[in-house]
This record gives structure tokens, sequence and C-alpha cells, in this order.
């Protein structure tokens, strides 16, 4: 498994969990600081191509304010 660390506004976390549900197998989030609202991305490294494209929608969307690798 592959992580991306992201950090969004920490009402979002849920909605950010909720969305990769939604995608069967694409990944899983975890918080790590719900203070700082920090949360990692675990995906199959065959996935990252949807993960990125799917991070990306997600900052232009205002919801993801920051990507780093873990």
């Amino acid at each position: 498994m592959e992580r991306i660390l992201i950090t969004l506004d920490r009402h979002d976390i849920a909605y950010v969990r909720f969305i990769f549900e939604g995608y069967d197998g694409l990944g899983i989030i975890s918080t790590v600081d719900r203070t700082l609202a920090q949360a990692i991305v675990a995906y199959p490294a065959g996935n990252l191509t949807a993960v990125q494209g799917l991070l990306r929608a997600l900052q232009n969307e205002g919801v993801i304010k920051e990507v780093h690798a873990a």
C-alpha cells in the first residue's frame, strides 16, 4: 500500500472518507491528527492515477488544502 498525507478542513474529513468509500477498493482514509485535520490516504500502487485524479478534483473543489508524500 502506498500513502499520501492530506490536509483539509476537519469538518470535511468524513466527506472525503465517504467519497473514497464510494469507490470500492480505491483507497482508505485514516485520520492522523484531528486537530490539524490531517489524514492518510492508503491505496494500492495500481490505483495511483485514479487517486491523484480524485485528490485533484477535491482540491479544485476546495475540500483538500494540501497534498504531501507520506
